[in-house]
């Protein structure tokens, strides 16, 4: 997915009112430029924000540690429900110029999800005021 497809479904997207509500581990992965950014509710393939959706360990961390937060994550997905679970703590991506689309959390949620054979998933989509995807640059000849 391009980030102009993105960008047509963030603006169809549902409006988040209370983003630190609708995800609490936004405070934790938000930089302080995205402090006033427009927050909406899409619908995404699983795939779309480019996320590593294997298992295997995240850089920087042992395969040990995160086999256990995987299990963790499964062990609450299993008792809410995987959709349950997604909408009570979404996944989080942003738009930007320097990114395109990015996923700033949830690549564990995404990973587990897509292993339970979902192929889309309810995210919070943030994007600063105003902005919109840059334009193809004009072709040279």
């Amino acid at each position: 997915m391009d980030v102009r497809d993105a960008y047509e479904l963030f603006l169809a997207g549902d409006v988040v009112e209370d983003p630190f509500t609708t995800a609490p581990d936004l405070e934790y992965v938000m930089y302080d430029e995205e402090a006033d950014y427009i927050w909406r509710m899409v619908v995404l393939p699983v795939d779309a924000v480019g996320a590593d959706l294997s298992l295997d360990a995240t850089p920087g961390c042992s395969q040990e540690d995160e086999d256990e937060r995987f299990e963790r994550i499964r062990q609450w997905m299993s008792e809410k429900g995987v959709v349950a679970s997604l909408s009570e703590c979404p996944p989080i991506a942003r738009l930007t110029d320097k990114f395109g689309l990015d996923l700033i959390d949830g690549r564990h949620r995404l990973a587990l999800a897509h292993q339970y054979g979902l192929t889309e998933v309810r995210l919070m989509l943030g994007a600063a005021p105003g902005w919109v995807p840059k334009s193809d640059p004009a072709p040279t000849i």
